[in-house]
């Protein structure tokens, strides 16, 4: 758990700074093309939605590794949390494919008056904040279940054992 709180720490400023960059990208790029504010925010609408949609079918990946991970760790891997990872892998799962069916055949139109290398920067600038928003989502999940896992695991040794007559 400390491993992850280590992680965790590590990555937030880069979500900060991913956040205030996109931010930024994005307001340079209204007062240099101000009749194009509505493109702009269309092409980040339509951009985010598909780097969401990777994102998404790359989460329910990682928990299925990730419980796997626990269940390698913990001899005795508390049934509830499992089954918990598991219904939310699942949920995921039906979410990437949700999100898949709606953007399957959606293109974003890049804007056409402004300059190319601009419009790459904005693409570039909101994969690296969405990367970022996932690792973190991702970390604040493993944190919940490895908490959940340690829970149990207290409880367990807490009470005393009783044996089956």
């Amino acid at each position: 758990m400390d491993e992850l709180e280590v992680l965790m720490d590590k990555h937030k400023p880069n979500l900060t700074s991913a956040r205030k960059n996109l931010i930024q990208v994005l307001n340079e790029l209204r007062i240099a093309y101000p009749k194009e504010r509505r493109n702009i925010y269309d092409y980040w609408l339509c951009f985010k939605l598909l780097q969401d949609n990777v994102n998404s079918k790359n989460l329910s990946e990682i928990m299925k590794s990730f419980e796997e991970e626990i269940r390698k760790d913990y001899a005795v891997f508390p049934e509830k949390v499992f089954e918990e990872i598991m219904y939310y892998t699942k949920d995921l799962e039906r979410e990437s494919n949700w999100k898949q069916s709606k953007v399957e055949n959606m293109t974003c139109i890049r804007p056409k008056n402004i300059n190319a290398n601009d419009v790459v920067g904005l693409e570039n600038t909101i994969t690296k904040f969405e990367f970022e928003k996932f690792n973190h989502g991702t970390l604040l999940l493993k944190r919940r279940y490895l908490f959940e896992v340690n829970k149990s695991y207290q409880n367990s040794v807490k009470k005393p054992s009783v044996e089956k007559q």
